[in-house]
């Protein structure tokens, strides 16, 4: 019917993936979720521009730079990875929830701050991160972040 929209997910959660390139030549996929695999590379995932929500916890990225691209992303979780430098997603400021729990994050929390439409940003787990940091994002944004341990210094 005129006027609506159809939104397509894909469930592909706990199957031993380490790729998802086979969802790239797909454009009408809106939401994916695949937790709990072993991805290490989203790239094939910067094919899918219209992608809404996006959940690759639990896997093996340690880089999000190829996620930058998607930029109608509304909600990304990417909890349990090895992201260390979450400088990339600051990129990614149509984002109205992010998930970066439990990565070992050390770098790019300030870098978050274009992320002005964020209601929630999950940052707990990464006791790498300067409390500095939270205190400036915190400014820039509102209390909009949920953290349980970071460094004085």
């Amino acid at each position: 019917t005129p006027g609506s929209s159809v939104t397509t997910s894909v469930s592909l959660s706990n199957n031993g993936l380490t790729s998802l390139d086979a969802l790239a030549a797909s454009d009408s996929i809106r939401n994916i979720a695949a937790y709990n695999n072993s991805i290490s590379d989203p790239s094939a995932l910067a094919a899918m521009p219209q992608l809404l929500s996006l959940a690759l916890d639990q896997n093996l990225i340690a880089d999000a730079t190829t996620l930058t691209g998607l930029q109608q992303l509304q909600g990304l979780s990417l909890a349990r990875n090895q992201i260390t430098n979450v400088t990339p997603l600051g990129a990614l400021n149509g984002l109205l929830a992010l998930d970066i729990s439990r990565n070992g994050v050390t770098t790019g929390i300030t870098a978050l701050k274009p992320l002005t439409k964020a209601s929630v940003i999950r940052s707990e787990g990464n006791g790498g991160v300067r409390c500095i940091d939270y205190a400036n994002l915190i400014l820039a944004l509102g209390p909009v972040v949920i953290f349980d341990k970071c460094k004085l210094f």
